[in-house]
């Protein structure tokens, strides 16, 4: 299978699995707390036997190791924080704007890293904050627009979600991409650990007596997400970077549709809200984030 239909295929996956979290956050689940128990505990399995299979390589510096244990905590923190949102506004603003990830990573690097991006691609920088900004715009009753209450708290998580993209790249300079797999897993479960507290704790047991809440944990968590990682994996290990990227920078989109269709009165899972200004101001900044991310990876 080509790179191309193998990135196209992660990135549907993503987006099914994210409307089935929302699902879980808005109706099946306690609190938004339970939820990221429940991913917590879903890092365990696949790390868990990775670790025999896919071991450490003799003579791996231990600072790469490190690096991508905290590039899994890095992703985590953007876990806990993205959740949080999601619980409170609708699954087509959230992915967008933790999608402009790539856009901070440019940035960083431009900070961190002394490297120079050109006038276009700063252009598409700004394209890509317009669009963040646009998606993120809710209509007001008197027909005035105002920024989404979960606006800052996302981009706080695009922010983490970078970091922890930056520092397994220097990580994979050395260790293979599945023992990076698990390394990053076990990062991931201590940073969302912190929410196994008591109360939470609970709500997980009583969820296991909703088979379909339950089922729902299983297939987005154990099926959907970590098979998608596995296919962009193998689609960056045939294909080029930037255009895998590219096609990956258009989870937004698959989300969007997938909400709409879910909101409809056939389907009124989502309950997102379908009026015509609302579409066009996320339609738009759709867009414009998937115009600017792809065109600072490609120029």
């Amino acid at each position: 299978m080509s790179w191309s239909a193998l990135a196209l295929i992660a990135t549907v996956l993503i987006g099914g699995g994210s409307i089935i979290e929302k699902l879980l956050i808005s109706r099946y689940l306690r609190s938004h707390q339970v939820f990221l128990g429940w991913l917590a505990v879903t890092m365990l399995p696949h790390a868990s036997v990775m670790v025999f299979l896919y071991p450490v390589p003799a003579g791996t510096e231990w600072h790469r190791v490190v690096l991508l244990l905290l590039a899994g905590a890095c992703m985590g923190s953007s876990g806990n924080l993205m959740y949080r949102a999601l619980s409170k506004t609708d699954a087509s603003r959230v992915w967008p704007v933790l999608n402009v990830s790539p856009v901070f990573i440019a940035v960083f690097a431009v900070l961190l890293l002394d490297e120079h991006l050109n006038g276009w691609q700063w252009t598409f920088v700004l394209v890509a904050v317009a669009g963040t900004i646009s998606v993120s715009l809710q209509t007001g009753t008197g027909g005035g627009v105002r920024l989404d209450r979960t606006f800052a708290i996302l981009l706080v998580a695009a922010m983490f979600q970078a970091a922890g993209q930056l520092l397994s790249k220097y990580g994979l300079n050395e260790v293979p991409v599945l023992t990076a797999f698990w390394l990053m897993r076990f990062g991931m479960f201590i940073a969302l650990s912190i929410n196994l507290r008591p109360q939470a704790i609970r709500g997980m047991v009583a969820s296991t007596r909703q088979p379909m809440g339950f089922g729902l944990i299983l297939v987005a968590e154990i099926l959907l997400f970590p098979f998608s990682v596995f296919l962009m994996v193998r689609a960056l290990s045939i294909g080029p970077v930037a255009l895998v990227s590219t096609v990956m920078a258009t989870v937004p989109v698959w989300v969007f549709v997938l909400s709409i269709a879910l909101s409809t009165r056939r389907w009124n899972l989502l309950n997102e809200p379908l009026d015509k200004r609302t579409l066009a101001l996320k339609g738009v900044g759709i867009a414009l984030i998937v115009a600017g991310i792809a065109g600072v990876s490609l120029l």
